[in-house]
Parts: C-alpha cells; structure tokens; sequence
C-alpha cells in the first residue's frame, strides 16, 4: 500500500517576508516588523509612511489596507505584543497560583518582550504626539495591563505572598525598572537573556535586598538548622 504524499504548505513572499501562515496575518506581520524597525531607527516622527512602503517594496494603499496609517501601525505593534504576554494567562489565574507566582510570570513575559524589536519601538515611542484617537488607543492597551498587574499585586496581598503595599506605586515601580530595559539591553552583547533579567528584576523587588531576609532564601535548610540548635 502506497504511502500518502504529504504535501508542504505554500511558501508566500511578500514585501521580503516569506511565511507559511495566512497570507493577510503574514502580512500584517511583515509590515510591523518593517515599521518597528524604522521608528527604531530613525524615531516616529521622522518615519513616513512612505518609508515603510518603500522598505517592504510595496505601495502605500497596500499598508492602508492592512493596518491603516502609521498610528494604526503603532497601535497594531503594540497590541500584538499585549496578545503574546496575555496569552494563556487567564488559564494560569484560574489555577490557583499565588498572586506572587503570576507576577512573576507575566513581568517576565514583560521584561523579555520590551528588548525585542516591536517592545523597544512601542516604549521609546511613549511620548510621541499622535492624534487623541491614537493616543486613546495606545494608553487603553497600557492601562489593561497595568490593571493586571495591580490586580496580582492585590492577590498576592491578599494570599500573603506579596506583603501590604500600595499596588499603585509598586506597579509603577516596576514597569519603570522593566521599561528602561528597552534602551540599555543588547542582545547581541549581552550575557544574559532578557527573560533572565527580566525574573531576576522580579525577584529583587519580591524578595528585597535586606542582608539577613536574603541570607534566609538563599540558606533556608541552614537558617532552619540553626532554629534547632537553639531549641535544643
């Protein structure tokens, strides 16, 4: 009996990209990409929307068709990004984790995606002036995530993994250690990866820097042993 021939998926090329999956979300892809790259480049404001036609090889109508204007580009790279750390992370709250354990994760997920090509270009395009609309757009995508976060904090309160603290203030203290990883962190120098750094960030700010707290995590066996010894 004849084994059935399995037949590859099509190749498609487009704008210099070549991708296996649908042809539009591979474009949109492509576009982003191309986009991210030249607001990293040469900032925002000095990047036209024909530049980014120009460096896909393909006409502008093509873009508009796509993803609109450059805003709506912006906006398209950020919300891409949002989607990959939100990805199954309601399945993670539905199991249980400690509000500690799920901040972890997400902030992680966070740190690693702000040194990537679509993180650097949304974060040092922070303070551009875009139309309201746009800037609605952006800060909405902002806030949802900054309302996770707070929302960990809370539970980790709450199940005493985390200790009392404004959640507010602590959110914000974190994205600003984690956000400036977009402008110091090179991958291509850089001995550690960012999800590395990213957990390593997390875990000063849960566990603190106090001598003897971080003697007692790093040596909890030890810590516990001399507790005996007293005893006895």
């Amino acid at each position: 009996m004849r084994k059935k021939k399995t037949i590859a998926a099509p190749k498609r090329r487009w704008g210099g990209e070549v991708f296996l999956d649908d042809a539009a979300a591979g474009k949109r892809h492509a576009i982003m990409r191309a986009a991210a790259r030249l607001f990293r480049e040469r900032g925002y404001e000095r990047t036209r929307l024909t530049d980014i036609a120009d460096a896909l090889n393909v006409s502008k109508p093509s873009l508009y068709y796509h993803l609109g204007d450059k805003e709506g580009i912006l906006i398209a790279i950020q919300q891409f990004g949002l989607d990959q750390m939100l990805d199954g992370f309601d399945l993670l709250v539905d199991r249980g984790a400690t509000g500690a354990e799920l901040l972890r994760i997400l902030l992680t997920r966070y740190g690693e995606w702000t040194t990537t090509e679509f993180g650097v270009c949304v974060i040092t395009s922070f303070n551009i002036k875009i139309s309201p609309r746009g800037a609605k757009s952006l800060h909405s995508a902002r806030r949802l995530l900054e309302r996770k976060v707070r929302a960990l904090i809370e539970r980790g309160v709450a199940d005493r993994s985390i200790r009392p603290c404004n959640p507010a203030l602590a959110a914000t203290a974190l994205f600003g250690c984690l956000n400036w990883m977009a402008f110091w962190y090179d991958r291509s120098r850089a001995r550690r990866s960012a999800a590395e750094i990213s957990a390593q960030f997390v875990d000063y700010f849960l566990s603190g820097l106090n001598g003897q707290e971080t003697q007692r995590t790093r040596e909890p066996g030890l810590h516990n042993e001399r507790k005996v010894r007293q005893r006895e």
